[in-house]
């Protein structure tokens, strides 16, 4: 009896030390190439929501690009800030702060992207006063009035976001992708320009820049 569970007790240690030595693969994330993010962006040019798929290859969130509010934004100083993102939980879409305090985060904003949020913002003006008072000047979940709404003023459900992508990449001719890939990468083709860790880590309100280089760094 002594015996047996001696042997047992080797075998469990044995066991245990094939566990701690097995080699923990890096999760690989499945990205487009500069050439296949351009593609995509010149196909979704003329789409009403074009705002949205600027912002998503640059690295915001789901979330963070449906809770986005004008409020938010200072095209003067071109500057963007990450205060709240919108999610689902279920059948209920909930609006608050983002998860870390790094989350929560001012980005500036290069002259081509405040051209589109100008243009957007255009659109918006001209789509209101033919919607009447059907119009929702603000959302009912934050009271702000977001960036990216139907033709009725309202935000949309995170889904929705996902759902287009979805149909859009397969009319753009780039491989099929998870629309959370294309802030995977933004984040690549920062590393591959030479950016900063730190500053690419700053940009995706990512915990840390070592979590940054840990995730990424062998890209």
């Amino acid at each position: 009896m002594l015996e047996a569970e001696v042997k047992q007790g080797h075998l469990s240690r044995n066991v245990a030390k094939l566990v701690e030595r097995a080699p923990h693969r890096k999760k690989e994330f499945q990205t487009w190439t500069k050439t296949q993010a351009r593609a995509f962006l010149n196909t979704v040019a003329a789409h009403r929501q074009h705002v949205a798929w600027q912002l998503t290859p640059r690295g915001l969130r789901r979330g963070e690009v449906l809770g986005l509010c004008w409020s938010d934004i200072d095209l003067d100083k071109n500057v963007l800030t990450i205060r709240k993102t919108r999610t689902e939980a279920g059948p209920v879409v909930v609006e608050g702060p983002p998860k870390t305090a790094r989350g929560h985060r001012e980005l500036p904003l290069d002259d081509a992207l405040v051209a589109v949020l100008r243009a957007h913002k255009a659109q918006q003006a001209q789509e209101r006063p033919p919607a009447g008072g059907a119009y929702a000047a603000t959302c009912y979940d934050c009271g702000g009035a977001h960036l990216v709404v139907n033709e009725l003023g309202e935000p949309y459900r995170p889904e929705w976001l996902s759902y287009r992508f979805r149909k859009l990449f397969t009319t753009a001719g780039v491989p099929p992708s998870r629309l959370h890939n294309a802030r995977h990468t933004s984040v690549t083709l920062m590393i591959l320009q030479g950016v900063p860790i730190t500053e690419i880590s700053r940009w995706h309100g990512h915990a840390t820049a070592a979590f940054t280089l840990a995730v990424y760094g062998h890209r």
